[in-house]
């Protein structure tokens, strides 16, 4: 039908629920603040009108897939960065799409995590996407040059990151 129901964690720790259906005020989100004491207050801020989940990439890869499926990174509907991983959920027995879960992230914030690991002495961590595009990185972000040790240490694998095992 194209209802969409998520929750996600504002900076300062609340949760904050959002839905929206194309046939309801032009598919605006909606959204509330749920408090611990399962009160729901009102939640503003600026958003697109006109969701549908059914017309997104992740939507349509997970569909087609029978296992997670991850994007490539993409400008979520609030105006920021991420990937999503998606799965279709499916009628046991007849295999009939009935939804999608996913788990969106912000690239921004895997980088802050990445950045805050400590591996060994000069130790780097990075997130590439099977594509080989980078994903998040300590100090860098989508677009930005490569850094030289991580073009050697992809250059170096014995077979495209596409043809590698995910695990």
């Amino acid at each position: 039908t194209g209802r969409f129901v998520g929750a996600w964690r504002d900076r300062d720790g609340s949760v904050v629920l959002n839905r929206s259906a194309p046939g309801v005020n032009s598919g605006l989100p909606h959204e509330e603040v749920v408090t611990p004491l399962g009160l729901r207050l009102p939640f503003h801020r600026p958003l697109a009108a006109g969701y549908d989940p059914r017309e997104r990439s992740w939507y349509r890869q997970a569909i087609a897939s029978p296992d997670v499926v991850w994007t490539e990174p993409f400008l979520f509907n609030e105006g920021r960065l991420g990937i999503t991983a998606a799965l279709a959920w499916r009628e046991p027995g007849t295999g009939e799409v009935r939804g999608v879960f996913t788990a969106d992230y912000f690239l921004e914030d895997i980088s802050a995590f990445l950045a805050a690991l400590t591996m060994g002495r000069t130790g780097r961590t990075y997130v590439l996407a099977p594509s080989g595009v980078l994903i998040a990185g300590p100090s860098l972000r989508v677009g930005d040059p490569t850094d030289p040790l991580l073009e050697a240490a992809v250059g170096a694998l014995p077979r495209p990151l596409s043809e590698l095992p995910p695990d």
